[in-house]
């Protein structure tokens, strides 16, 4: 039976303690915020003095931090996964970051005899608290296959993408259709606006615009329909529909702006070559051109 470890118990990662907790999986935690790591106690988390620690507990790590340089500071740093790591241990990278990062912390494991693959998380906290979560993982299929069980006690989906850093490669394109929908509806806003209908939060209406994903959840379609609203006490920007991502961020271009210059920013040079799609806002073609450029 694999032993579980978890490295980085934030938001995010208590998220995924709780699911493992309701699954009756006990696992070794570690996170360098004080506050992080005593709320993961009281979730019964056996907790570690370090990332080495919990690696030399467990065969099956998880590593739930924010960015390229934690990665590669809680697995090849003093006191990381990789110096507890025994052999055969299997890292499961889920933050969003660059796939060469994901390739580097592997090159340096193999050399351990310690196995590496990115599962890269597409849900907020809440929704991971629910059962919401897919994984998109990249990696040898023996590897997926080892980890899919315990990627299905903490999500719903575990879809295997491809060789190791397609995972990543997925969520920051997930990441990037995510921030130009977010400026095309900031945009279709305010031409409703310009055009007379209301968006004020909370001031109620029974009419309007409903925007509406497919109920596959799959980003690459929307559809827009009109609709009359019988139900009561809807805000009248509810045509933004179920996507409150989306509808947190409308609001403000500058925020779907931001998400799409982080990954675009990870995503250079290689992975739009091509340009910027035919159809996109103002604000995306200029990002688009500008990260080309770089």
């Amino acid at each position: 039976m694999e032993k579980i470890g978890i490295v980085g118990v934030g938001k995010m990662g208590s998220a995924l303690l709780e699911r493992l907790k309701l699954a009756g999986v006990e696992a070794t935690a570690f996170d360098i915020a004080p506050s992080a790591a005593e709320a993961a106690r009281s979730l019964g988390a056996r907790m570690a003095a370090s990332a080495k620690a919990v690696a030399q507990a467990s065969t099956l790590i998880d590593v739930v931090v924010h960015n390229d340089q934690e990665v590669l500071d809680c697995t090849m740093g003093k006191d990381g996964i990789l110096e507890g790591a025994q052999a055969g241990a299997l890292v499961l990278l889920h933050s969003t970051i660059h796939p060469e990062t994901t390739k580097k912390v592997a090159e340096a494991a193999g050399r351990r005899n310690v196995y590496v693959i990115d599962a890269c998380m597409t849900a907020v906290p809440r929704i991971v608290r629910q059962g919401g979560l897919t994984f998109l993982v990249g990696g040898p299929a023996e590897l997926v296959e080892r980890a899919r069980p315990h990627l299905l006690q903490m999500a719903k989906e575990a879809i295997h993408m491809g060789p190791l850093g397609t995972g990543n490669v997925a969520k920051l394109i997930k990441n990037l259709v995510t921030a130009s929908e977010t400026l095309i509806v900031h945009e279709a806003i305010r031409i409703g606006q310009a055009g007379g209908i209301p968006c004020r939060e909370g001031s109620g209406g029974n009419s309007g615009w409903t925007f509406r994903s497919p109920s596959s959840s799959r980003p690459q379609a929307a559809a827009w329909s009109r609709q009359r609203d019988n139900r009561r006490d809807r805000d009248s920007c509810s045509w933004l529909g179920k996507k409150e991502a989306i509808r947190e961020r409308a609001g403000d271009g500058d925020r779907g702006e931001l998400l799409l210059h982080r990954s675009l920013s990870r995503m250079k040079p290689r992975f739009y070559k091509a340009g910027p799609p035919e159809v996109t806002t103002k604000r995306s073609r200029r990002l688009f051109c500008q990260h080309a450029s770089l």
